[in-house]
């Protein structure tokens, strides 16, 4: 590996090759016994024939190959039982390499003796050593050790009869001898060191996917924490500016002199502004979550086109800069709803940064007419080739360093690009600083369909009296609650959990109009198991709104799992009192 890699690293890939290698070898070994032992039995009687080894010997030969290869099999199998680990190879190579060891010295031991008589007898008996040697090479060249143990006492023999016998004619069988164990050395070194640098090569990527591996998994979880710590402190900032919304609403009504009045209006907008920052949050854990829901559908994109420009036109000629859409025609068949999200994000972020010349809308058909891309052309400040792999990044804004919240935070294309995923319709930019940017938003096509029929819609107006069950684990929010739904004509009774909302049930409280209450309550209590239980009591269609201030991905899809009317924290007070005119029976239709 590279110069990195620490001292016990190399070690691990060093006994991980000399494992492999020590499974080359037992995996071989059967075949190569089984081979080998033809082979000897072979060369036994080859000797035996050319008179070099008697007959006696022979026969002791024949037994004691017999025994070895059976030994040799048993040790084959003891391995495959015992499947030792990397770091256990030393013990099995040794116990091999002195099996073959011994296998080379009785395949040698039957050239002991008195040198054949003729040339050409001691040349065949050498060649069926040559034989066994050669195949070693093949089963045993995983382990340059493991075939010399072999192949040397297999051929020794032959070459100390070369040297000692009187005819000169032995001193060059005895030159071909060494000749060929040079060719032999040779020919299994190179092919063991390519499979040392295979093995070697293979291991270090091993360990490298390994480490990556480990690195994605710590990455993934540091990635968790920081979500969990996020969706935590999340819901205890939520907590209090719940609250504090609450009371600001329930103040606004109150009688009070122009320099009170402002300073309400200045907390609100402060809430507002967290409200937004909250939402944004919510809308990003919701789609990391998996619980938006789309709703595909064939609608004409001309007139959204046009509906989001006019809500932008303002803003453009305020800031002395044009805003042009091109006539659209067609239809594409996705969300309606998230789309727009989309381009009203892509369009204000065009206005807003673009201080002359002005911003173009325009679609046009792709990929023979399958898909419409929808494009915003501005000619603003543009983004640098080193900041646009940032640009759907949370939080990320290229041209607020000084993190001015007037500028936005820095969320928008992180929810776009979210949103663009689940509707599969990529989103794609180009852009160059001084001269502008073009953001690419391509859909599926789809024939052009009726006009659709309005909607009904609910209306907010305010809710008859009635009585409401508000159940909250903290002290603030329902205290908040009771100042502003009893400023709203309604009668509020309070729990802070399980406990006590069985003990109202115990005393009588008769049927809510409305039960209010926290998903996620002291004690790992859960608010939609508390609104299934008080439903239980008072009938399945009782109403009730499930309140949460959670944004861990895993919460956010048991909430909606609930089926319940689910609001986020902090709720804002127009909004919480909409859906209790939706609710219940309203005063005023």
């Amino acid at each position: 590996m590279g110069a990195g890699v620490s001292k016990s690293g190399r070690n691990n890939i060093s006994d991980r090759v000399r494992a492999e290698q020590t499974r080359i070898l037992y995996a071989n070994a059967p075949l190569a016994l089984a081979i080998g032992g033809v082979g000897v039995l072979l060369l036994v009687g080859v000797l035996t024939g050319v008179g070099v080894t008697p007959v006696p010997v022979a026969a002791l030969a024949t037994a004691a190959i017999v025994a070895l290869v059976g030994s040799h099999l048993w040790l084959c199998a003891r391995y495959r039982r015992a499947a030792p680990d990397d770091t256990q190879w030393r013990l099995w190579l040794r116990l091999f390499m002195l099996a073959a060891l011994i296998e080379g010295l009785t395949a040698g031991s039957m050239a002991l003796g008195p040198p054949a008589s003729h040339l050409d007898e001691e040349f065949v008996a050498l060649l069926a050593a040559a034989v066994l040697a050669s195949g070693a090479i093949a089963f045993y060249g995983a382990d340059m050790a493991v075939y010399l143990a072999f192949s040397l006492p297999t051929l020794a023999p032959h070459l100390i009869n070369a040297l000692i016998a009187p005819d000169p004619n032995h001193f060059l069988l005895a030159g071909l001898i060494v000749l060929y164990q040079v060719l032999m050395l040779v020919i299994g070194g190179r092919a063991n060191v390519q499979l040392l640098q295979g093995l070697r090569l293979r291991f270090e990527n091993i360990e490298l996917l390994e480490e990556i591996t480990l690195q994605k998994e710590l990455a993934e979880e540091a990635n968790l924490s920081k979500s969990r710590f996020l969706a935590a402190a999340s819901h205890d900032l939520r907590q209090p500016v719940h609250a504090l919304g609450l009371f600001v609403a329930a103040l606004r009504p109150l009688r009070m002199d122009a320099t009170a009045r402002g300073l309400v209006e200045q907390i609100a907008g402060s809430i507002g502004a967290t409200e937004e920052l909250f939402s944004a949050l919510l809308d990003i854990s919701r789609l990391d979550a998996g619980v938006v829901a789309m709703e595909p559908r064939a609608f004409a994109l001309g007139p959204l086109l046009a509906r989001v420009c006019d809500d932008y036109r303002l803003a453009a000629e305020a800031k002395g800069i044009g805003l042009t859409l091109r006539p659209a025609s067609g239809a594409v068949n996705s969300d309606p709803v998230m789309v727009e999200r989309i381009l009203r994000n892509l369009i204000s972020n065009a206005v807003a940064y673009t201080d002359t010349g002005g911003v173009l809308v325009a679609c046009r058909r792709e990929q023979g007419g399958q898909r419409l891309r929808v494009e915003i052309w501005d000619t603003g400040r543009g983004v640098s080739a080193d900041e646009q792999a940032r640009m759907f990044d949370e939080f990320y804004q290229a041209a607020n360093p000084e993190r001015d919240r007037a500028k936005g935070l820095g969320l928008g294309l992180a929810i776009v690009q979210r949103m663009a995923g689940l509707l599969e319709s990529p989103v794609s930019f180009s852009s160059r600083p001084g001269r502008g940017s073009v953001f690419r938003v391509s859909l599926p096509a789809t024939a052009t369909p009726a006009p659709a029929a309005e909607r009904p819609r609910w209306t907010a107006g305010a809710a008859s009296p009635g009585l409401i069950l508000v159940i909250d684990d903290e002290t603030a929010i329902r205290d908040g609650m009771v100042k502003l739904l009893s400023g709203w004509g309604h009668e509020v009774v309070t729990a802070g959990g399980e406990q006590e909302t069985l003990a109202l049930l115990e005393g009588g409280l008769r049927r809510p109009d409305v039960i209010l209450c926290d998903y996620r309550l002291r004690g790992g209590e859960n608010g939609a198991a508390l609104i299934g239980t008080l439903r239980g009591r008072y009938g399945a269609d009782t109403p009730a709104i499930l309140i949460t201030g959670d944004t861990a991905p895993e919460r956010l899809r048991e909430a909606e799992a609930s089926g319940l009317l689910l609001m986020h924290k902090p709720v804002p007070a127009g909004r919480l009192r909409a859906a209790l005119g939706n609710l219940m029976e309203p005063a005023v239709r």
